[in-house]
């Protein structure tokens, strides 16, 4: 994990502590996240409800506290945050007609990256929550639910598709 991926968790992390402790001034600016803007209020939320599940471990077909994988966790957050029940696989998400196609330059706090295993391949088999500044939250074999930056390579070439929640379809 670098240092603007650590200071993103920590973030994360202090987050949930002012949240949780009752918090309600103006809202928390969290320093590598949103350095450009403050945050909304449903910022906030994808926020705090993301920090939850950060360190959580892997778990292929999980969606709870004990384990969770890439679409388990996204399951969760947008169960919480919208009220809709997502299928428990990334293509099949991807294909639901709530969604909207966003363009890559277009990406806001909340939207779904979808990814593919390969840079070639079309086939979509990961997703992640875009959280800021290139930032993604996500759950892979090896860390668990993390933080991972787009500006990687390794996940920049594999980006698919990239969908954001229409808002008629979910209860505020």
């Amino acid at each position: 994990m670098n240092a603007s991926h650590l200071t993103l968790a920590l973030g994360l992390l202090l987050a949930t502590l002012f949240f949780s402790n009752g918090y309600c001034g103006k809202p928390l600016v969290l320093n590598s996240v949103a350095s450009s803007h403050d945050l909304t209020s449903f910022d906030d939320r994808i926020m705090q409800e993301v920090s939850r599940h950060i360190g959580v471990r892997y778990k292929r077909g999980g969606s709870t506290k004990s384990g969770m994988d890439c679409s388990g966790f996204v399951r969760l957050v947008y169960r919480h945050i919208f009220h809709v029940d997502l299928p428990y696989v990334a293509a099949s998400q991807s294909r639901l007609s709530i969604f909207n196609d966003i363009p890559f330059e277009g990406l806001r706090t909340g939207d779904l990256i979808y990814f593919s295993r390969t840079p070639k391949k079309e086939k979509i088999n990961h997703v992640g929550i875009y959280l800021a500044e290139g930032d993604f939250a996500h759950a892979i074999e090896a860390k668990g639910v993390t933080v991972s930056s787009l500006s990687e390579s390794h996940w920049k070439v594999r980006v698919k598709k990239i969908k954001r929640i229409n808002k008629n379809t979910y209860q505020q």
